[in-house]
């Protein structure tokens, strides 16, 4: 194992231990450890000699603390989940989007295209099955008292097109085409281990867990499809029916 994979490696430790800082010790002190994490990134770039796969997934990686210095941000946190989650997700995107135009990639080559659209109906059945598992495995608080259009228009935009394809955009787009030419096999397990640090904030164990095996399938169909908008459609129906569609029937039907 040559001495950029040690430093990828330690760099995901690193982000490790500042989540599990930022969700269990303090939240000051988990934000203190990702500004270690951030300045020992820069340093890194500015004053080592590394090759541009490296360079590439070092800076998407440096982006992942944003979301959480801005989540923790006053007012931000004192925000309803509908307005919290779309701030902090869009301030996210433009240093995500910055790092994708000066990078080697591309929209096609990152999977936006309309080859394998078809498979749209599935997707979005696919999210449905997964997020009633994981519906009983988080058990979230109703974000939503009732139906009605606009807490449905509201919520699918905000809460599960928005997150769903952010989040795809940087963990299947960016980190995992740039960690490919590094970890070569082991490529799908170091972006999804990633993947699962980042929602450790959950707290579970369990659903830590379907977490990083819910990252692995992604990264498989995203492998298979080579197409971001279906990986993120499924990532966009669990959150759908996760936090809005099933908390609202859970009394009723499900518990």
């Amino acid at each position: 194992m040559n001495d950029e994979k040690i430093g990828l490696i330690l760099i995901a430790l690193l982000l490790l231990v500042s989540e599990i800082s930022y969700t269990t010790i303090d939240i000051s002190f988990g934000l203190y450890c990702y500004g270690i994490v951030v300045a020992g990134i820069i340093v890194s770039l500015i004053f080592t000699d590394q090759s541009r796969n490296v360079n590439q997934l070092l800076q998407a990686i440096m982006i992942l603390p944003v979301i959480r210095f801005v989540g923790s941000c006053m007012p931000i946190r004192e925000l309803s989940p509908f307005l919290r989650v779309p701030i902090v997700y869009l301030i996210f995107f433009i240093p995500v989007l910055i790092v994708f135009y000066y990078s080697d990639l591309d929209s096609f080559r990152i999977g936006i295209r309309k080859k394998g659209l078809y498979l749209f109906p599935v997707a979005i059945i696919l999210g449905a099955i997964l997020g009633f598992i994981e519906y009983y495995i988080l058990a979230p608080e109703r974000i939503v008292d009732e139906f009605t259009f606009e807490n449905i228009f509201i919520g699918t935009v905000n809460i599960a097109i928005i997150t769903g394809f952010i989040e795809e955009f940087m963990f299947r787009g960016l980190i995992q085409n740039f960690s490919k030419n590094i970890f070569k096999r082991s490529y799908i397990l170091y972006t999804n281990i990633i993947f699962a640090t980042m929602h450790l904030v959950w707290g579970s164990y369990m659903e830590i867990g379907f977490v990083f095996l819910i990252g692995l399938l992604f990264s498989f169909i995203y492998l298979k499809t080579k197409n971001l908008i279906i990986v993120s459609t499924i990532h966009a129906s669990i959150n759908f029916f996760l936090y809005i569609i099933y908390p609202i029937l859970g009394v009723s039907l499900f518990i």
